[in-house]
């Protein structure tokens, strides 16, 4: 663990409570990655890739993803309901138009750029492992796509009760204030991990202010940046430089 003056950071690593040490549940049926890159069965439709993925990743049965062996699987039967909530992926994923459409690749004409992203998307959210990892996916897609997807990754996460973390570069504000809670990093360190709606006030108890007519997501991704610097309160004779913000965030632990 990182140290930060006479502070560090113990304890343990627990899922719904339980460490993993326990037995009574298999980690890498937990989670998702879902890659920047869109890789598919070219002759598939996107309803025939979306089962395919389904059968995969839980061999046709809701159990099959989280159950370490059969008697467990019982125990999650009651679950089974959550599959037609993924049935609605298609739909909650703006694909419902084109949902018999090869895919497609350079060779086969199918659906748009965007749309096969969202595919590639749908394929890792229709699993049920309540944990999904998207890596960058706004890359070479319009700010209404990434704002599309996001929305549907959030309406995902809220019906299924399962959690998104999402790597995303300078996202609009639109679709920043779809966000919970926000990772800031800086130079891979963290120096802010909370409540959206708490982080101008946390930068505020720093020194740091937002400018008007500055939007907040705006003022995040630059802060960590030598234009940060301007962000400073003049009247705040205390704030760290931003080269210096991850010293400040261990003591704003305890109220985040």
């Amino acid at each position: 663990m990182r140290s930060a003056g006479n502070c560090t950071f113990e304890g343990d690593v627990t899922y719904n409570g339980e460490t993993a040490s326990t037995g009574n549940f298999l980690l890498p049926k937990f989670i998702d990655y879902i890659e920047q890159k869109d890789s598919h069965a070219s002759t598939l439709t996107v309803a025939e890739t979306m089962e395919f993925a389904w059968k995969c990743t839980t061999g046709g049965h809701h159990s099959y993803g989280t159950a370490r062996n059969e008697e467990t699987g019982i125990l999650l039967d009651k679950g089974d309901e959550v599959l037609r909530k993924m049935n609605n992926v298609i739909s909650i994923l703006g694909l419902e138009g084109c949902r018999n459409t090869i895919v497609g690749d350079a060779m086969i004409r199918g659906v748009s750029g965007g749309q096969k992203r969202r595919v590639t998307t749908g394929e890792m959210i229709i699993s049920p492992k309540p944990i999904k990892f998207m890596d960058a996916i706004s890359n070479g897609l319009d700010s209404a796509t990434t704002f599309d997807i996001i929305r549907a990754a959030k309406s995902v996460a809220e019906s299924l009760e399962s959690t998104f973390v999402i790597a995303l570069l300078q996202p609009p504000p639109e679709t920043f204030n779809l966000f919970d809670e926000i990772i800031l990093l800086s130079e891979g360190q963290i120096i802010y991990h909370g409540p959206k709606n708490q982080a101008v006030t946390y930068f505020k108890s720093i020194g740091y202010e937002v400018p008007k007519f500055v939007d907040v997501a705006d003022f995040l991704q630059e802060l960590p940046t030598q234009e940060g610097e301007r962000f400073i309160n003049t009247k705040f004779r205390r704030a760290p430089s931003t080269n210096n913000l991850e010293d400040g965030y261990v003591p704003y632990l305890q109220y985040v």
